[in-house]
């Protein structure tokens, strides 16, 4: 892997830095300090685990599968686990530093630090609190893993191809976790019982799968399955009955076609 593509592909990684150290070999990536201080193979085993384990949290986030397996099996802890362990490796290797040097990751971090003033200003200081705590313990530290972990496109389709089967395991959740029609709407256990929740998780997931469809690197029968799942995917957003989901839905439908044809 040559280094511009690494520079390329990932919006986070910045230009390297004179105090950044170049280390050669299979996925070679700009090392920070902290990594100087074992060699580069240490340095590329660290990077690799840091990567596994973010395709294992990834897998479980998105898709709410620890959720669905302690909802239904009563298995615990999954993400209390896996979620220290990918940003314990993340740090190790340097990728949280490469995320919040970018301009895109110091963005993410200011909107962060504003939401606690915000907080405290609130009408409802109970929910803000909620969602400051929602933004720090979960989305944060997925800016900082995705952004700085992922560095080649092998490993940007790996991430897609994650996202896709976590989109199945949140279809597969309503059975898995004990979803009923309510009303006529379908419903789900869980964080996402909401059905406007789940509509807008299906709508967040459904480009992976269409990523999977349209790569033409995927293998046939996967390429098929995925738009399978796709038509399926947009019937259980429509039996939600959720009319802020068919509006994200119409939009991300515009969106995809505008992108498209420029």
């Amino acid at each position: 892997m040559i280094q511009s593509e690494v520079l390329h592909l990932n919006p986070f990684v910045k230009q390297p830095q004179p105090m950044w150290a170049p280390v050669r070999g299979a996925g070679a990536i700009d090392v920070p300090p902290i990594a100087n201080l074992v060699n580069s193979e240490d340095y590329d085993m660290v990077r690799r685990m840091a990567f596994a384990l973010l395709l294992v949290v990834v897998f479980l986030r998105f898709g709410y599968l620890h959720e669905t397996l302690y909802l239904s099996f009563g298995i615990p802890y999954l993400m209390l686990v896996s979620q220290p362990l990918a940003m314990l490796t993340a740090f190790m290797c340097g990728a949280l530093g490469r995320t919040f040097q970018s301009q895109v990751g110091k963005m993410f971090l200011m909107y962060g630090i504003w939401m606690i003033p915000c907080t405290v200003f609130s009408s409802w200081i109970g929910g803000s609190v909620e969602q400051t705590k929602i933004y720090w313990l979960y989305f944060l530290p997925f800016v900082a893993l995705i952004g700085g972990v992922i560095a080649s496109l092998k490993e940007l389709r790996a991430f897609m191809y994650t996202g896709a089967f976590a989109a199945v395991a949140v279809m597969a959740a309503r059975k898995l976790a004990g979803s009923t029609e309510e009303n006529g709407r379908m419903v789900h256990q869980g964080s996402i019982g909401n059905s406007n929740d789940y509509a807008a998780v299906l709508v967040f997931l459904l480009p992976f799968l269409g990523f999977a469809a349209i790569n033409k690197k995927t293998p046939t029968v996967i390429r098929l399955a995925s738009a399978g799942l796709i038509i399926y995917g947009l019937f259980l957003i429509l039996s939600t009955g959720s009319r802020a989901g068919l509006i994200a839905l119409a939009a991300m439908i515009a969106f995809v076609f505008f992108f498209a044809s420029n």
